[in-house]
């Protein structure tokens, strides 16, 4: 096993039960006795009883209290900061509001090992999430080209994206690639990380099977033509939102010299999102 001491990195807000559930299905891991996880949890400011109530089922949870305003990503950083001043072997990112299958952890381990041996090198692992009603897909790999998933198989599959529910990041990956980058508030961390690990010389694979259950949360109000202009522009400029300056960055290190167009692509949506849905549809026939 080449990873026996696990940092695992979490951020919650207000949202006590969900983050007990996702801790639960952590600490139910079948694992061999020698690996040790090592669980560092941001508290963003909640007022519901989250870190009381963790810190009473999961006393051995490193609680890291945020000044309520980090968000997802910010969350991440600074859990991510605390963890990386102990010698870790591997970080793994999980969503709070993900719950594990019971060899998931399992699974990705002899995913890396798999990888490691195969390859002779070491990469990010992807773990896929579905829905747990539907069994549909909701978050996992994708391919760049396309922004589709990756549909989860019995054999490792190279992806170019990934959302941050499951992922495990090898220490020698963090050491290189360093920390979820500072110019991201909500979304988007978690691609840029992926991106700038691919830059750096570093695979994504999507492990076997589905690792989690995760209900999918994309709706997109800033590009709902239901809600009024200033709505949208209201949505589109917050923390939880598609900041204009994330797109930016983003665009800029990852999308080559047509970057403009992911920024004229943002405001079609959100001025226009009927005219850009129809685009859309008649660029898929």
């Amino acid at each position: 096993m080449l990873y026996r001491n696990i940092a695992v990195l979490l951020t919650c807000y207000n949202r006590r039960e969900i983050t007990i559930n996702c801790l639960t299905s952590l600490y139910r891991q079948k694992l061999s006795q020698d690996i040790l996880l090592d669980v560092y949890l941001v508290d963003d400011g909640s007022t519901d009883g989250t870190a009381q109530a963790i810190s009473q089922q999961f006393p051995n949870v490193k609680i890291i209290t945020g000044n309520g305003n980090l968000y997802w990503s910010g969350g991440m950083r600074l859990a991510w900061t605390e963890a990386g001043k102990s010698n870790h072997d591997a970080y793994l990112w999980l969503n709070d509001d993900t719950l594990l299958e019971s060899d998931a952890i399992a699974i990705l381990l002899q995913t890396t090992t798999n990888i490691s041996k195969n390859e002779g090198c070491n990469g990010i692992i992807v773990g896929s999430c579905c829905d747990p009603n539907s069994g549909e897909q909701t978050y996992g790999g994708r391919l760049k080209s396309t922004q589709n998933f990756i549909s989860p198989s019995d054999r490792p599959q190279k992806c170019d994206l990934m959302n941050g529910n499951i992922v495990l990041v090898p220490g020698c990956v963090f050491q290189v690639v360093g920390n979820i980058s500072p110019e991201y508030i909500h979304l988007g961390g978690d691609n840029d990380y992926g991106q700038r690990a691919i830059k750096a010389g570093f695979n994504l694979w999507v492990a076997p099977g589905y690792l989690g259950k995760c209900e999918s949360h994309t709706y997109i109000p800033w590009a709902d033509p239901a809600i009024p202009l200033r709505e949208r522009l209201r949505f589109l400029y917050s923390p939880k939102g598609q900041h204009p300056y994330e797109v930016y960055i983003y665009a800029r290190r990852h999308n080559g010299f047509l970057w403009p167009m992911d920024l004229v692509k943002l405001y079609l949506r959100v001025l226009f999102p009927r005219f850009y849905q129809r685009i859309k549809q008649l660029m898929k026939t």
